[in-house]
């Protein structure tokens, strides 16, 4: 079942079972002769209107990507507009026979409704491959430079934005573009597509955020444009790509940083909303035109992360973003830029980043940063000979021979010149001789277990040599 579709379908059973609460609730007042409370009535609209507005997303993404000549079209329309009426009246009133009233009118219209008829291809195509394949869901330069420019600092440093999927690699030159010291991170990126998005990034991280190691609370600017969940995989859970991807990345946004968020108007459900409510403030919303919005629907949203101790939910930042299905009420990018964006002062270093996979590229920039190579050739450093006041027995025996191996005196590095080094390793290893003699029809072994010295060489080409 579409996402949409189920969406419609369950705000149909909860109306129904509103509207018979609403009915006991009635039947007790009038037995009991007393008032319905105000609390209650307030509930029963507070619980209407939730109810209402994640229908009239649903709606609103049928009218928008469902192609227009579909038998039902004209349906959607028409309840799209019943339900907007719907919402004025029970804003007006505090008569729960009304809303009764209201929401019977609402549910008329899907009594005889075939939920499970709706696939992928009701969708316009350039919507449906939008959201189907990574690489198709553009936005326009432009409109990435007009947010880059509300992008501040105190003091100049460099701004270290992620991008922790990319749909089109270029996008970020957006940004880019105006932000000359911003330093570029892109995860979760196919191995495929590597080549492509390291043109475009500073830093790249292979595989899936699940795996990767990434540094929390360190990037200066998210910025998310998730794919899109079209259809619903499970009778019984709801997985959603768009509000996993919103949830999983909040870490990696330092507090005071800023999430620039590519997302449909009509997929801000109650569930996403609380998420962004709960984690952000300062939440600002625009639209913009052209060929990107006509295709996917997709708004900017940029929000500031809170501290991590304030979770508290602010009503006002939660009603922003909960009534965007009316997209005629927001606002164009193009008439009103987004307020400026400070971000904070100091700079906090990105300590780790690699991906779940690791390709060649980070494992020399892991090699080179390590330290390791410093740390081998130290301990490979031995004194001299013509720095030794010491002179030693010659010609050693087997036995003084295998003692100063083990000791490791002769372990180190041989200088060709040039660049090019051997490493040489002694060690005593333990060598057994048998021996079979034939006495009296019984064969006799003898064993002998003797220390053997050996000495081995790693040359500059990488080939192994044991000398003795």
């Amino acid at each position: 079942m579409l996402i949409n579709i189920y969406y419609i379908r369950d705000s149909v059973v909860r109306l129904g079972t509103l509207k018979n609460n609403i009915q006991r609730t009635l039947d007790r007042a009038e037995k009991s002769k007393k008032p319905i409370s105000k609390e209650d009535i307030g509930a029963f609209k507070s619980n209407f209107y939730g109810i209402a507005i994640d229908m009239l997303n649903a709606l609103s993404e049928c009218i928008f990507a469902f192609d227009s000549s579909i038998r039902t079209y004209s349906l959607f329309i028409s309840s799209k507009s019943q339900l907007q009426e719907a919402i004025k009246q029970v804003r007006s009133t505090d008569d729960l026979q009304v809303i009764q009233s209201q929401i019977d009118t609402i549910l008329q219209p899907y009594e005889e409704f075939n939920f499970n008829e709706y696939t992928l291809y009701y969708y316009k195509s350039n919507y449906r491959y939008a959201y189907t394949y990574s690489n198709d869901c553009a936005i326009e330069e432009f409109y990435l430079q007009m947010i880059a420019r509300q992008i501040k600092t105190p003091k100049d440093r460099e701004i270290k934005i992620l991008d922790p999927q990319p749909r089109r690699g270029e996008n970020i030159k957006g940004l880019k573009a105006l932000l000359p010291n911003a330093k570029t991170y892109a995860a979760a990126v196919p191995e495929r597509e590597a080549s492509y998005v390291k043109s475009n990034f500073d830093r790249v991280a292979l595989g899936t955020l699940k795996g990767s190691t990434i540094s929390n609370d360190a990037f200066d600017i998210l910025l998310l444009q998730p794919a899109v969940s079209l259809e619903k995989q499970s009778e019984r859970i709801m997985i959603k790509k768009e509000k996993d991807m919103i949830r999983d990345t909040i870490k990696y946004l330092r507090p005071g940083g800023y999430l620039i968020l590519l997302l449909p108007y009509f997929r801000f459900y109650k569930d996403i909303c609380l998420i962004l409510a709960k984690h952000y403030t300062d939440i600002q919303v625009r639209k913009f035109s052209g060929a990107g919005f006509e295709k996917t629907g997709a708004i900017f949203l940029v929000a500031k992360r809170k501290s991590k101790d304030d979770k508290e939910i602010d009503p006002k930042e939660y009603q922003k973003i909960r009534h965007l299905y009316n997209i005629d009420e927001i606002k164009n990018i193009v008439e009103e830029n987004f307020e400026e964006l400070m971000l904070p002062e100091e700079e906090e270093e990105i300590k780790l980043f690699r991906g779940s996979i690791l390709d060649i590229d980070e494992i020399k920039n892991i090699f080179e940063n390590s330290g390791c190579m410093n740390q081998f050739w130290k301990d490979q450093s031995v004194e001299k000979m013509s720095e030794s006041k010491k002179n030693p027995l010659l010609p050693f025996n087997t036995g003084q021979l295998g003692l100063v191996l083990t000791s490791g005196v002769l372990d180190g590095i041989i200088d060709e010149g040039n660049g090019h080094y051997h490493i040489v390793k002694g060690r005593v290893v333990k060598k057994t001789d048998s021996e079979r003699d034939l006495n009296s029809n019984e064969i006799e072994l003898t064993e002998t277990t003797s220390n053997r010295v050996e000495i081995n060489v790693l040359l500059p080409d990488g080939t192994h040599k044991i000398l003795a």
